[in-house]
């Protein structure tokens, strides 16, 4: 019989003040800005080499002890509170559209 194998995901517990970090690391976006990938490699740079510079898996990489830090550290919270901000205009927004107007009859024009 053969052993069964599974993948498992592992989601860090990101630090309250730490959250924008993984609406950073899951918008694609964060690739074209500098800053951004800097943001990253700020976290750990040898973790985010390890990675091929995946936000994603640099998260899952990262030590609870290291996020605390970073969550008390004022020039990483300042440096992700710009990153955040360069970010805003690229959010998907959600579209929650009232229809307000008539339907057109649809159906066999009988000339009536």
């Amino acid at each position: 019989m053969r052993p069964k194998l599974r993948t498992v995901q592992v989601a860090p517990v990101l630090p309250p003040a730490l959250e924008p970090l993984r609406r950073l690391a899951t918008n694609i976006y964060w690739d074209w800005v500098p800053d951004i990938v800097r943001l990253f490699a700020r976290i750990d740079a040898e973790a985010w080499e390890r990675s091929g510079e995946n936000p994603v898996a640099l998260l899952g990489a990262v030590g609870q002890e290291r996020l605390r830090e970073l969550s008390a550290d004022v020039g990483f919270l300042s440096h992700l509170g710009r990153a955040e901000e360069l970010l805003l205009p690229h959010r998907p927004q959600e579209r929650h559209r009232v229809f307000s107007g008539s339907l057109p009859r649809l159906g066999v024009d009988t000339g009536e």
